[in-house]
């Protein structure tokens, strides 16, 4: 048989459809396609004379023809006919959407086709087109980029709408949106339809008034979601609106149904602001899992996972520390992580799915299992995104781009959650001199009323305030901050205030340090757990000294058991801890892991300081500028990035804390503010007791004794005799110097600093036995065992 046309082939197939790409689907007749035209498999096109066929269900060419009555010769048109061109080169065009710059310059098209469907075009800047608007990926073999800038539907007329502070409706097709400018309305949208909405589009609509109307079924009330999410914080108001009526469907069929602009002005008049919900649900027709054709417990699991898994979008469910979480809002807007029990869980697989039973030829609906329930929770892995945090505030990025839209980031793993109202300003991709120099100025005018005792302890405080808006930039541990003073009434719990304003957009949540090491883990385990970014310990008493403490400042996980239950839970570590206290005193463990700032207002009750302030009301003013302080912050960072990220000079070294240097230091240094971390050795030196000490023993034992190796209880004869070395033996322990247990204390005490170097380049050093006991000597500080070893003579 021999066709004339590519559209004689196609009416053996029956109803066929034109895709985008120019070729035709239809059923494949060799195999059972079904009625659901998702399911179409077959695709035909034409190439020159010829008729080519695939069919993605596996089916053969020969499958395919013989199902028609053809063979493969009949594949050929009648004399070579090519008449028929594909879709691309001769199409069918019912209309075309231009989509522009802000000033009308032609950016791409959309094309609508008869029957429906859509494609889009370029101009190629030679009077023809280009039908697709990506391009190759040169950074990327194989991948493609989009080659032009994607801008929304009418983009000239939602300038002048932004201007004029009139109501621009968001809707879902550009036919909606003639319609709606038709009836005297703004009215735009984003191209390719529902799903594809980006961030760009958002950033054109920054503090707009808009209203978004979603088409009525499931993939339009959830494209809608995602708009009026990604718009929040960037638009001035936001608003979603759905039209009803018969067969209303859309804007348009609203219009068409009699739809006016008075009429819609009635619908809007009593809308309130969008807000986004706890947990949104894709899909408003519910999965239905029968537990009574599966026939395992497990096979009911894996359908529960799927239902749990499709209906995660945007994420509510995440994966972390092997347990699966979710993100609250407390009654203060406060985001804390909780992680799902078997009651939470079983609630949400409630709601997203219906868990039926036949019974007695009737179907039963029953509430989750609880078996599979716990079988979930007892998984260990989930297909859930893993939350390694939340931010309060804009993330940026490695590279220097900022992530401002709400929601859960991919590449951070971090979910942005901002607080209400807060609206970042615009900031220069390379920021400029004057840039840096108001963001500067406006971190400086945050402290400027404090009493600060130096440079450094300024600076240090603006490397704590920047710290938590950086933190995902360091890649590493930091340290802990302290703010101290000599007296109390000074500021130190409005300077931690501040920090957490700025941070959070919250009131400070402050905790009392823990009496005990018991105490310590709980409070440690519990803050962990629910994801806090600041932990701030509150006028810290006698000395910040815990075990649990000086661990976990240099550890990326804590492990501890879950309270009133035997297991055990491996919790990431990212938070920020503040101390603040009078004379904060620590042990020299505790000090290597923290920098400090101290104010000192040098005078009696402090609190009654008639000094005119700049900012009486400090934490109101920082709260009404939060977004120009992070914003600040973020020119700062950027323009240290721009530069490639010098390095800072001359900073001293904290060990295991050498990225958050690098990079807050860096930032500091770069952008002019010097003295960063230049108190630590004071501040080491006024924590240390213990070096002083032992450095006059260590230099007085070997002036007397020289380098020879003696037991504890040979030292104990020898120091007893000389008064003037009982003195200064370290912690007065020189009171039991006639003890029969002296010997042994003091082993321990020189066990504890065996190979420590003095600033004398002595170190005590721990020599072979002698009559049971260990021996020790003073010895220069590259000394190595066996070297000018003492023989033991005693036979």
């Amino acid at each position: 048989m021999a066709f004339k046309t590519l559209e004689e082939f196609l009416s053996l197939f029956g109803e066929y459809e034109l895709t985008t790409s120019g070729r035709y689907k239809v059923r494949c007749r060799s195999h059972a396609d079904g009625e659901d035209k998702t399911r179409w498999s077959l695709s035909i096109y034409q190439d020159h004379e010829k008729i080519l066929a695939k069919c993605f269900a596996g089916c053969t060419i020969d499958q395919i023809v013989s199902s028609v009555g053809l063979e493969k010769k009949d594949l050929h048109l009648e004399n070579g006919n090519n008449n028929h061109r594909n879709l691309q080169n001769q199409p069918n065009i019912e209309t075309t959407y231009d989509y522009t710059d802000e000033n009308g310059n032609l950016i791409f098209q959309v094309v609508r086709y008869k029957p429906k469907n859509f494609k889009q075009r370029r101009p190629n800047g030679k009077g023809d087109w280009i039908w697709s608007l990506y391009e190759d990926d040169p950074e990327k073999p194989g991948k493609k980029k989009i080659a032009i800038r994607l801008v929304l539907f009418h983009l000239p007329r939602i300038v002048e709408a932004i201007s004029k502070r009139k109501i621009v409706f968001v809707c879902e097709g550009e036919r909606d949106v003639l319609n709606m400018e038709a009836i005297g309305v703004y009215a735009t949208c984003n191209p390719m339809g529902a799903g594809k909405w980006h961030p760009e589009y958002s950033q054109m609509l920054k503090n707009a008034k808009v209203i978004v109307i979603p088409d009525n079924d499931n993939p339009g009330r959830e494209h809608a979601q995602k708009i009026c999410q990604s718009l929040k914080n960037i638009a001035d108001t936001v608003c979603l609106l759905t039209l009803t009526g018969e067969g209303v469907k859309d804007a348009s069929d609203w219009i068409s149904s009699g739809g006016t602009k008075e009429e819609l002005k009635k619908l809007i008049s009593n809308l309130e602001e969008w807000q986004p919900l706890q947990e949104h649900v894709e899909n408003t027709e519910l999965d239905e899992i029968n537990v009574t054709d599966l026939k395992h417990r497990r096979d009911i699991t894996e359908a529960a996972i799927k239902a749990l898994t499709k209906s995660n979008t945007p994420p509510v469910l995440f994966s972390r520390s092997g347990s699966i979480v979710r993100v609250e809002i407390d009654e203060e807007d406060n985001p804390l992580i909780h992680s799902m029990g078997v009651d939470s869980l079983s609630g949400r697989l409630d709601r997203i799915a219906n868990f039926a039973r036949i019974k007695n030829n009737f179907t039963v609906y029953i509430p989750p299992p609880t078996d599979v329930v716990k079988d979930i929770l007892s998984l260990g892995r989930w297909p859930f995104p893993p939350l390694w945090g939340i931010s309060q505030t804009p993330i940026i990025k490695p590279d220097g781009d900022i992530l401002d839209q709400p929601g859960y980031d991919t590449e951070t793993k971090n979910l942005y959650i901002p607080a209400p109202k807060f609206k970042l300003p615009l900031i220069s991709e390379t920021p400029t001199s004057s840039d840096v120099d108001a963001a500067k100025k406006l971190l400086q005018e945050i402290i400027i009323d404090f009493p600060w005792e130096n440079e450094s302890s300024k600076t240090n405080m603006i490397g704590a305030m920047i710290t938590p808006i950086l933190h995902l930039n360091i890649n590493g541990l930091t340290p802990m901050f302290l703010i101290d003073a000599p007296q109390s009434g000074t500021g130190k719990t409005l300077l931690a205030h501040i920090i957490a304003l700025i941070a959070t957009g919250k009131d400070l949540e402050a905790i009392t340090a823990p009496t005990n090491e018991e105490e310590w883990r709980k409070i440690i385990t519990s803050m962990l757990r629910e994801g806090r970014k600041l932990i701030v310990i509150d006028n810290v008493r006698g000395k910040l000294n815990s075990t649990s403490l000086t661990s976990i400042l240099t550890a990326k996980k804590f492990t501890d058991r879950i309270l009133g239950m035997s297991e055990m839970t491996k919790l990431p570590h990212r938070a920020i801890w503040i101390g603040t206290g009078n004379n904060i005193q620590t042990d020299i463990e505790m000090m290597r892991r923290c920098y400090k700032s101290k104010i000192n207002a040098k005078r009696a009750r402090a609190w009654q300081n008639d000094k005119e302030f700049k900012h009486p009301d400090l934490t109101k003013w920082v709260l009404e500028e939060r977004a120009n302080i992070v914003a600040a912050i973020l020119i700062l960072a950027r323009n240290w990035i721009k530069a490639g990220k010098p390095q800072p000079r001359d900073l001293p070294r904290i060990g295991g804390f050498e990225n958050w240097v690098n990079t807050i230091g860096g930032i500091l240094q770069y952008n002019g503010f010097n003295n960063f971390l230049s108190n630590t050795d004071e501040m080491y030196s006024s924590q240390d007791e213990e070096t002083p000490q032992w450095l006059e023993f260590v230099t007085t034992w070997h002036k007397l004794y020289e380098e020879t190796f003696y037991t504890t209880q040979e030292l104990q004869d020898l120091i007893k005799t000389n008064t003037d070395v009982v003195k200064i033996i370290p912690d007065g322990q020189g009171k039991f110097i006639n003890d029969e247990g002296f010997p042994r204390k003091l082993g321990k005490m020189l066990m504890k600093r065996a190979g420590t170097c003095y600033e004398n380049d002595l170190s005590i050093q721990r020599g072979d036995p002698k009559r049971g006991s260990f021996t020790w000597a003073i010895k220069p500080k590259d000394w190595k065992p066996g070297k000018n070893a003492q023989i033991d003579l005693n036979i």
